[in-house]
């Protein structure tokens, strides 16, 4: 029988709002159910019987929570510090972007199980993103805050030139 499984998302300590929790088998797989936290960093997921808990911290730090649940517990997820401010900077001999697309994955994170890491990028039941996040950058340097671990950092810029079409 499905139960609700609620809980809460933090930052450091700081309840985060808009974020997604995956809900997937205790030994990790594909998720089950997925949520996304209110203003307050409360989440419901309806699943049936004991869970592993993701949790996908996306704002101004990124990072991953885990943890366990079942029915009738209460899940307190939280990405702890300290984070990492990782400052970037671009060069280029042939010029910059107007706007440069990075992106960032999680390899492998403190207080997160490895079978769990597979995860990340996933969205919904059976739906994958490319990357954990990505976000434009019109500036040659930016900070992030990251939390522990190994990270795949990555940018692209793609420029398609005008193009004349005629139809006869």
């Amino acid at each position: 029988p499905a139960v609700t499984v609620r809980g809460s998302v933090a930052l450091e300590g700081r309840p985060v709002g808009g974020q997604d929790v995956l809900a997937m088998p205790p030994g990790g797989g594909p998720a089950l159910a997925v949520a996304r936290t209110d203003d307050t960093g409360a989440f419901a997921l309806d699943v049936d019987g004991d869970v592993a808990l993701l949790a996908k911290v996306r704002t101004d730090a990124l990072g991953v929570a885990a943890g366990s649940a079942g029915a009738g517990d209460d899940a307190a997820l939280v990405v702890d510090g300290p984070l990492a401010s990782v400052s970037v900077r671009v060069e280029s001999d042939v010029g910059f972007p107007d706007e440069l697309d990075v992106f960032f994955t999680p390899e492998a994170l403190a207080g997160v199980p490895a079978e769990l890491m597979t995860f990340v990028t996933q969205r919904e039941p059976g739906v994958y993103e490319t990357r954990f996040v990505k976000r434009s950058v019109t500036e040659r340097e930016w900070t992030v805050r990251l939390q522990a671990g190994v990270w795949r950092l990555g940018a692209e810029y793609l420029k398609v030139a005008p193009a004349t079409v005629t139809v006869t």
